[in-house]
């Protein structure tokens, strides 16, 4: 039984700390100048006092192009889906809803009582509010269900509709995930 708490390496380093460059732990500096002007951990070290690369500008990576699920995929997937999950895929690629809009849908946020029928998104990214179109796909699906007269519509977290999502795509030999239904939304719809 070992007394110390750390894996074998972590308990080297303690007696070997003269020959490493950093001590026995790694260090990092996160401000570009230390407001007490020197190092607390390596007080003679005059160059150790501020981040050398905080100064350097960030580049900028280019955007990545969108890969959509393929819509022979889609129609499989929304075909061989059980009423629910046809809702979730249905939201995903004709509305471009994520997870987390989809997780927190409520029965007052169907606005399906005019023509066209609407859909306030409350729990988008960054806390916006919007209202989007109900594509006539979604609307079927969703009075397909039986829909509350109030509350939530499902109780599911966005991580468990990710996970199901996920799940019930490659259980039919699909190789996306979730996200792509939003690709294919943006360049389709």
């Amino acid at each position: 039984m070992n007394t110390f708490i750390m894996n074998t390496e972590g308990v080297a380093r303690f007696f070997a700390v003269d020959k490493m460059n950093e001590g026995p732990f790694p260090e990092h500096y996160e401000p570009f100048e230390t407001p007490i002007g020197i190092n607390p951990l390596h007080p003679q070290n005059k160059k150790a006092t501020s981040n050398p690369a905080a100064e350097l500008e960030r580049p900028k990576l280019p955007r990545g192009l969108p890969r959509p699920i393929a819509t022979s995929d889609l129609d499989m997937a929304l075909t061989g889906a059980e009423p629910r999950m046809r809702c979730w895929l249905a939201l995903m690629a004709y509305d471009g809803l994520r997870c987390q809009e989809v997780a927190y849908i409520d029965r007052d946020d169907v606005l399906d009582t005019m023509e066209p029928a609407w859909l306030r998104v409350r729990a988008g990214k960054g806390d916006k509010e919007r209202v989007v179109p109900l594509h006539p796909y979604v609307a079927l699906s969703l009075r397909a269900l039986p829909m509350p007269r109030s509350g939530r519509l499902w109780r599911a977290s966005p991580e468990y509709v990710s996970m199901m999502v996920n799940r019930f795509l490659h259980n039919q030999g699909i190789d996306d995930t979730a996200h792509p239904l939003r690709h294919w939304f943006g360049t389709n719809v």
